[in-house]
């Protein structure tokens, strides 16, 4: 995933949005709130919240667990972001130990 998208690709993201389900519209959802991060805190926040709806109905399976800790891990480093961004640094500081945490147990998965 790249740091930062167009404005073309953002809209493109946005547009594809209503017409995914399931993985597809769970990657679209992150990578979204990704790349609005800096510039709509808000709109980003919002994303991640359907995003974690979603992720818990597809990734239910136990077999599955190493791509829920992936996706939490893309969730938890946009909220630290956000957080780092508004000066809330307690709250930064923990969603980035969460998140180094997930990227950790990934780790101990593919290690």
């Amino acid at each position: 995933m790249d740091l930062y998208a167009l404005d073309s690709e953002v809209v493109a993201l946005e547009t594809t949005l209503s017409f995914l389900d399931g993985t597809a519209r769970l990657n679209n959802l992150l990578s979204l709130a990704w790349y609005l991060r800096q510039s709509q805190n808000d709109r980003s926040l919002m994303l991640l919240e359907d995003a974690n709806a979603l992720l818990a109905q597809i990734t239910s399976d136990p077999s599955q667990i190493e791509e829920r800790i992936q996706y939490q891990s893309r969730g938890d480093l946009i909220r630290g972001e956000i957080h780092w961004l508004h000066g809330e640094l307690k709250q930064a500081l923990k969603f980035a130990h969460q998140a180094l945490q997930h990227f950790s147990a990934l780790q101990n998965f593919t290690g």
